[in-house]
């Protein structure tokens, strides 16, 4: 089925990254210096193929346009725990200061959400370097 030959596999892995992780991800990249064009957050769906195995794994992150706190929310509502990796509140990371440190900056500065700000500044990028 689908094209597959008899030896070939087919994987899905689906993420729950989500849209703080995707801000987090373009800030890093602009503080470490990349270059305009490869300012960009985290692809929503990626491919890779293993021919030794002759495997083809699709891997998606679904939820990159929902806020991590609407996640939570909606977990707790239904009765879900929520449980918060410990090393996420240490800043022993550059990823976690980010998170922890300059996002609530950033969102203090600009009085509210940055996702518009930061999220489509590779689009702009883009229709400059285009």
């Amino acid at each position: 089925p689908y094209g597959l030959h008899a030896n070939e596999r087919l994987g899905l892995v689906l993420t729950a990254h989500h849209r703080d992780d995707a801000e987090e991800t373009i800030l890093l990249k602009i503080l470490r210096g990349a270059h305009i064009t490869n300012i960009s957050g985290m692809n929503k769906v990626a491919y890779m193929e293993q021919e030794k195995s002759q495997t083809k794994t699709t891997f998606a992150k679904p939820m990159l346009s929902v806020r991590k706190m609407d996640i939570v929310n909606y977990l707790k509502s239904k009765g879900f725990i929520w449980r918060e990796d410990a090393s996420n509140s240490s800043n022993k990371y550059l990823r976690n200061r980010v998170r922890n440190e300059l996002m609530p900056l950033l969102r203090d500065i600009v009085g509210g959400d940055i996702i518009l700000q930061v999220c489509d500044l590779p689009l702009r990028c883009h229709c400059v370097y285009s």
